[in-house]
């Protein structure tokens, strides 16, 4: 196909799918949903329909402390029973503390949970995490320290299906759940701070960053976890561009799985 060809091709695409004729079915749901739902569709550029869903959810990522850095010192075959480690077992927290995991991109995890236990499924999961690396990871894994960041936000979340449908191999890595929405961009954002050094005081980050906004929340349905009782969680002097609420954290731990 000549690129004269091929352009004319992407641009009947785009004029579809953003023309006003184009459908677009949101359908409200508490459950997480999958790439085989049947509610959540590709967008049909011939039909000019598209089925997704919206959902208010908490958003978690989790993704290892200076895996860029190891990449450059360790040998591949040295590195990746590190990433196999720490993926495994991130994703069998989130498991455990009821959570989906929808997402794993290298060495971050991203979690979403149902809405009627988002806030305390997301803060198990935070927790089972933290204390995992610390104690598991730490304690098994030889080549390195590992340590891990660790974000949460709350809110109202669009899922739609995008890529493009192929077929025999190449078809599941041309497809994905795109997840649009203000607690995604923020739980990722947080993510790359938290359990990291802030320049601006000299001091680490916790492990374990979320928005106020998702603490009252949880205040709201849990006040009686032992946590929140004895005020583990603090105010921390972050910030996510573009984003005014207030941030907190902590460095909070099972004792038994340390």
């Amino acid at each position: 196909m000549a690129l004269s060809d091929f352009r004319f091709e992407l641009a009947s695409d785009v004029q579809a799918i953003n023309c006003t004729a184009f459908e677009h079915t949101i359908t409200p749901t508490d459950s997480v949903p999958s790439l085989d739902d049947d509610g959540i569709t590709f967008p049909n550029v011939s039909a000019k329909t598209q089925k997704s869903k919206l959902i208010h959810t908490a958003v978690l990522f989790v993704d290892m402390r200076g895996s860029t850095a190891m990449s450059m010192q360790y040998k591949y075959d040295e590195l990746a029973p590190v990433y196999a480690s720490f993926v495994r077992t991130m994703v069998k927290c989130a498991h455990r503390a009821g959570g989906r995991v929808r997402n794993i991109i290298g060495d971050r995890v991203m979690v979403v949970f149902d809405t009627d236990k988002c806030f305390e499924q997301a803060i198990d999961t935070a927790i089972l995490m933290n204390s995992v690396v610390k104690g598991v990871l730490r304690e098994e894994v030889k080549l390195v320290d590992i340590e891990a960041g660790i974000g949460i936000d709350y809110d109202q979340m669009l899922v739609t299906k995008n890529g493009v449908i192929k077929h025999e191999d190449e078809n599941s890595s041309n497809k994905s759940l795109v997840w649009l929405g203000k607690p995604a961009n923020v739980a990722s954002k947080l993510t790359d701070m938290a359990g990291k050094m802030d320049d601006s005081t000299g001091e680490k980050r916790p492990p374990i960053l979320f928005t106020k906004w998702f603490y009252d929340k949880l205040v709201e349905k849990k006040p009686e976890f032992d946590h929140i009782e004895k005020g583990y969680w603090k105010v921390q002097a972050v910030r996510v561009k573009g984003h005014g609420n207030t941030i907190m954290g902590g460095d909070v731990h099972y004792v038994d799985l340390i």
